[in-house]
């Protein structure tokens, strides 16, 4: 977003909260770190969290608010429409470690794991710092099939 824009973006959150005192620093800090994010998500964020937050947010609290905007604006089901439509398709390796990882992970007696894939980075906050390691679930994938995978997906 430009800098007036988030300083807009700021002040709109400062005005849902004049109670809140922010000190030259502070602002330094919200204004820099709102930078990199979209003006539209931001705002939209702020005005939903006016009414669910009690005082001024902390910074992980109002990136909450901005990651469901990010949310809220993808179409419903995007990211299945670049899983192959065709069954006979053979399934590339890293959806049945996706599949492993997000649905089966019981029958390898493991938690479920919602790191993002490399492969789903246009679908991902762009300021994600942990990512799938390559061969995190790659043995477990080795014994998930295309149909486990359809089975969960096309639900």
């Amino acid at each position: 977003m430009k800098d007036n824009e988030a300083v807009d973006v700021l002040a709109l959150l400062k005005g849902a909260f004049p109670a809140h005192r922010m000190d030259p620093t502070d602002r330094d800090v919200w204004l820099g770190s709102l930078s990199p994010l979209d003006a539209d998500l931001a705002y939209q964020a702020v005005m939903r969290g006016r009414n669910e937050w009690s005082f001024f947010p902390p910074w992980s609290v109002f990136m909450q608010g901005y990651r469901m905007q990010q949310h809220l604006r993808e179409p419903a089901g995007e990211q299945r429409q670049d899983l192959p439509l065709t069954k006979g398709l053979k399934l590339p390796l890293w959806i049945r470690r996706w599949a492993a990882a997000r649905y089966l992970y019981r029958r390898f007696g493991r938690d479920q794991d919602m790191r993002p894939f490399r492969e789903q980075s246009k679908y991902v906050d762009p300021l994600t710092k942990e990512w799938m390691p390559d061969a995190e679930w790659l043995q477990e994938a080795e014994h998930v099939t295309d149909a486990d995978v359809w089975a969960n997906v096309r639900g």
